[in-house]
């Protein structure tokens, strides 16, 4: 049964180490050899005889076994013919055990029984194994045994402490296992009857039913060794009575317990022992009180609503919504809260009356996050509790939140040009905005776009592009945490051919005045323009020019002329490109003749907003405005310049002149003066005439106190970088040997107008370099540093003028 035996002849050789056993459930491949008593791995067993118990009958009856010779040299034969057997299923029980005894133990209340293994199987046939003993146990009769524990067959002795009561009888029987699962009949009944505690059983045992909950209580025992109470419970009359708990010992030390762990409307039957410490005898229970039935009613009142509900966005993750609530303290109707099993969470979107269920939390869990939450949408929620029966409460008061995100750009505007379209949009105003990304197509049909481009400006240039082709552009915004907006609209273009670099000038313009010649045109609008070159002919048949004058804004006053005179003109653009020099064709010829000066004997009124600024440390720059009319409230009959004139010390007095400058300049500075000293300075017009205005009211400035004058920075260089984003001016410059900061200057470029007005970029900057990002495409600028020491301020550095393209 479950094994083959092998036989064979001894090979007759000095030097046998043994054989090998080979085996396999097929006769001609397959072959394993088995594991022996040899520690040669080669040698399976050096007996004439192997008993191979190792089969997996489940796999296969019938095994093939071939043998062959292992000598001490660690050589082998070739392997023998195979044999064959079938091994024989195990069917037959063991006997059953004899002699079982039971004996119990007085002060402990435990049992111990003890019997004799069966020798044989059943029938008297020879044992094919044991491997278990299973011990069943009836209470009070011999009708209703039922397992109490399974051993192993090394043991003949079992001790039993599973709940056995006090005074009672209990029968035992004993059943054998093999292990083929064979169980023999059970041995021969015996029974005993267990000893008394003296420890007095709890009286007066009471059930009251409740929502959810059998309360009992029972009069005290008195008992000096005291420990507790032991609570019983059963789903019959005659048992079996288990604790209530999964502590043993004993279940409370009150003489009361609420039973939670019941279902309603079913009867439940409740006895109570009493437990004490026996300084002899340990740990002492009493027999069990007479029984008493109990019955908890249905929960059908709800929790109240949860409060205090606050929803809020998450600091780390946009698409997450947190919410907080308080759980219920009572029941809806106002009684005690009966439980609470779970927290249902409701949400509604962009309205107050579409509520879904969300999901479902324990009721120890006061908190959820919505990780499945939209961009830019308003969330309503709201949160219910269940208690176990299932009754559902009331929904809490609605709490809103918004998402945030970021809305798809709007207004978008694509402008054709030479080889570039021009885009821009209206910027975006959510916090988490980083910046644009542009999309290029072909075709509005297109899903994805033939080029992708980034900005953080709301406006970007993409050139170069063909001419003549339409170009379609989507934007949209994109943010921290990698939001994206929704595309916007559609916008296209088409880029125009490229024109000529310069053309020129239009609209040229030359009208006579009194001594002198003005002369306008309409600004080109290039983006290669640095400015203008006039030319001046006696005759339009002249090829080469009298007088060559250089400009950048779209006049020119040409003085002083001979009066009756008359002058031809024409103007040329010039500019840069790939770094090379361009200049225009030459515009057509504008004439005019130089008036002559009538009798004038009316000066011109005072000039205007005379004011003083000291710009280092011994420089004084002066700054007024042209008066607009004569000094006698006629029309301005003539201006060709100004007089300035300057007295020491701080008298009103002992003004000599100081300088003449032209009827263009609206600012002169006085350098080279002495420290600490006031400087008193006056200002009048005059006219072609020599008729000279009434001085202007005097300006006082004191010049710094001592030390050696602030210097400037030198070598002033401005480079325009358009192959970043975004696009810059890098300016650098010399710094004197003495400094404590820089102030960064620049003025833009206007069309029509002789005057810089230079606004403050930076008042600090400690290094020697600086990044103009705030620039603007065919803008021309003007920069100038000046230094700063101790609070003093130097003259300005060299400018540089560079032109945006």
């Amino acid at each position: 049964i479950a094994q083959i035996t092998l036989r064979w002849n001894a090979i007759a050789i000095s030097n046998l180490a043994g054989y090998g056993i080979w085996r396999s459930t097929s006769a001609t491949e397959g072959y394993v050899r088995l594991a022996g008593d040899s520690r040669d791995a080669e040698v399976t067993t050096a007996r004439t005889t192997f008993v191979d118990s190792t089969l997996d009958l489940a796999q296969s009856k019938i095994y093939f076994y071939k043998i062959n010779t292992v000598d001490t040299a660690g050589r082998s034969s070739e392997l023998s013919t195979f044999v064959s057997g079938e091994a024989q299923e195990d069917a037959r029980p063991p006997a059953a055990p004899t002699d079982l005894s039971a004996v119990t133990d007085v002060n402990t209340g435990r049992v111990t029984l003890n019997w004799t293994a069966p020798q044989t199987d059943a029938g008297n046939l020879p044992l094919t194994g044991l491997s278990d003993y299973k011990i069943f146990r009836s209470k009070d009769s011999q009708n209703a045994f039922v397992l109490v524990a399974t051993i192993s067959s090394s043991a003949t002795i079992y001790e039993d402490t599973d709940q056995l009561e006090v005074s009672a009888q209990y029968f035992y029987r004993v059943s054998a296992l093999d292990p083929s699962g064979n169980e023999s009949a059970r041995s021969a009944v015996v029974s005993l009857t267990t000893a008394g505690t003296g420890v007095a059983a709890p009286a007066g045992l009471r059930a009251t039913g409740r929502i959810g909950e059998i309360a009992l209580a029972w009069n005290p025992v008195s008992d000096p060794h005291l420990l507790g109470y032991l609570v019983l419970r059963a789903d019959a009359t005659q048992g079996p009575f288990v604790p209530v708990t999964s502590d043993t010992l004993f279940t409370t030390g009150q003489t009361t317990y609420a039973d939670k762990a019941v279902v309603a409307d079913r009867v439940y039957f409740y006895r109570v022992q009493t437990v004490i410490q026996d300084p002899t005898r340990g740990l002492v229970r009493s027999e069990s009180s007479p029984f008493v039935d109990g019955v908890s009613s249905v929960d059908q009142s709800p929790p109240a609503a949860p409060s205090d509900l606050i929803v809020s966005l998450d600091a780390a993750n946009f698409r997450q919504v947190n919410l907080n609530w308080s759980a219920p303290t009572r029941d809806s109707d106002g009684s005690d809260l009966t439980g609470l099993a779970s927290f249902r969470i409701f949400r509604s979107r962009q309205t107050n009356t579409s509520f879904e269920l969300l999901a479902t939390v324990p009721g120890t869990q006061v908190s959820y996050q919505d990780t499945t939450v939209e961009l830019l949408t308003q969330y309503f929620y709201s949160v219910s509790a269940s208690d176990p029966a299932g009754n559902i409460g009331p929904r809490s008061a609605s709490a809103s939140v918004t998402t945030r995100g970021l809305v798809a750009p709007r207004n978008p505007v694509a402008v054709a040009g030479v080889q570039k379209i021009t885009l821009s949009w209206t910027a975006n105003t959510e916090s988490e905005l980083t910046g644009y990304e542009i999309l290029r197509f072909t075709d509005p049909a297109q899903a994805t776009p033939n080029a992708t481009f980034n900005s953080v400006l709301t406006t970007f240039v993409d050139t170069p592009v063909v001419a003549g082709q339409t170009y379609v552009y989507r934007v949209r915004a994109i943010g921290l945490q990698g939001l994206q907006s929704e595309l916007s609209n559609f916008v296209s273009a088409q880029a125009e051919a490229p024109r000529p670099i310069l053309s020129a000038p239009r609209n040229v313009q030359a009208t006579g005045g009194i001594g002198r010649v003005t002369i306008s045109w309409v600004a080109n609008t290039e983006p290669e323009l640095t400015g203008y070159r006039v030319l001046r002919y006696n005759d339009p048949s002249e090829t080469t020019p009298e007088a060559t004058f250089s400009r950048v804004q779209t006049t020119f006053v040409d003085s002083p002329l001979v009066a009756g005179r008359t002058v031809v003109y024409r103007v040329q653009a010039v500019g840069i490109s790939g770094g090379n020099a361009v200049e225009s064709e030459l515009s057509q010829f504008a004439a005019a003749t130089v008036l002559a000066a009538p009798e004038d004997d009316s000066p011109p009124a005072t000039p205007g907003a005379f004011a003083a600024v000291l710009r280092g440390a011994t420089t004084i720059e002066l700054r007024w405005s042209a008066p607009a009319r004569d000094n006698n409230g006629g029309p301005l009959t003539g201006l060709s310049g100004f007089v300035i004139y300057r007295a020491v010390g701080t008298a009103n007095a002992g003004f000599v002149e100081l300088a003449r400058v032209d009827s263009t300049r609206r600012t002169y500075e006085n350098g080279g003066l002495e420290f600490n000293t006031a400087y008193l300075y006056q200002i009048s017009a005059i006219d072609a005439r020599g008729n000279e205005s009434p001085r202007s009211s005097s300006v006082t400035l004191t010049t710094a106190a001592s030390g050696a004058a602030i210097v400037p920075p030198s070598n002033l260089n401005a480079a325009y970088v358009g192959n970043v984003v975004p696009p810059r001016v890098e300016l650098s410059w010399t710094p004197p040997a003495e400094f404590d900061s820089f102030l960064i200057q620049r003025a833009i470029v206007v069309a029509g107008s002789s005057t810089l007005t230079f606004t403050t970029l930076q008042l600090s900057q400690t290094g020697t370099t600086y990044n103009d990002t705030d620039i603007q495409s065919g803008t021309t600028y003007v920069y100038r540093v000046l230094t700063n020491r101790s609070g003093q301020i130097s003259d300005p550095s060299n400018t540089a003028i560079i032109q945006i393209p």
